[in-house]
């Protein structure tokens, strides 16, 4: 470095005060491929940065909105009686395959209708693949009860928060009567037993995708 220093202080001193400036870069990794940024990340990295609200809670209260016991809308969960008490399979990001509950695939195939920039990208978790990423032996996943959405154009902006939110906002006011339990988006995180919204460093892996999981 010294060496370089006294060349280029002998070429030209002027080069040495030129401010260089990098803007800062920003690698989104919501598909789950590989990310070519050094860090080894992929579907491992991005499954291991999603568990965390799932074994904990946040500390402090967010908004006191609360749960609705019952659908405030009759008409909130259509063809739902097709889907309600039926299994259906599933396979994980080691290519497991296992059991998910019949609400599970009903949201899978309908919240995309109703928010087409969310897209369904994780049910059910074999117990391999979960110690793997470091979930809870009882992950919702585990249990094919629990289901994430993404970006559908795979960027985390502006259009994809604000279907994140109206879901989350739909489910609140509608979730109860499908047996929705949990809701974690943008470091929030609902638990419908009565500990209400809750945010903090456990859910701050959330903000690129909506978690669901049932009672």
């Amino acid at each position: 470095a010294l060496i370089s220093y006294l060349i280029l202080n002998t070429i030209n001193p002027q080069i040495l005060s030129t401010n260089l400036k990098v803007n800062d870069l920003t690698i989104s990794n919501v598909g789950g491929g590989a990310v070519a940024d050094g860090a080894g990340t992929g579907k491992l990295d991005q499954e291991k940065s999603e568990v965390s609200a799932e074994n904990g809670y946040g500390s402090s209260t967010y908004d006191g909105k609360p749960f609705t016991k019952g659908a405030a809308d009759p008409n909130a969960w259509p063809g739902y009686s097709d889907y309600a008490g039926n299994t259906y399979t599933a396979t994980d990001n080691s290519d497991r395959t296992g059991t998910i509950s019949g609400t599970i695939q009903y949201l899978k195939d309908y919240v995309p209708t109703k928010y087409p920039r969310l897209e369904p990208t994780s049910t059910y978790r074999s117990p391999e693949w979960n110690a793997t990423v470091g979930g809870v032996p009882n992950s919702d996943h585990v249990r094919g009860k629990a289901i994430d959405f993404h970006s559908a154009s795979g960027k985390v902006d502006a259009p994809f928060s604000s279907d994140g939110n109206a879901l989350v906002d739909y489910l609140v006011a509608n979730g109860r009567s499908i047996g929705v339990d949990q809701i974690i988006f943008e470091k929030r995180n609902y638990i419908a037993n009565g500990a209400g919204w809750r945010e903090g460093n456990p859910v701050a892996k959330h903000d690129n995708h909506v978690h669901i999981g049932l009672e």
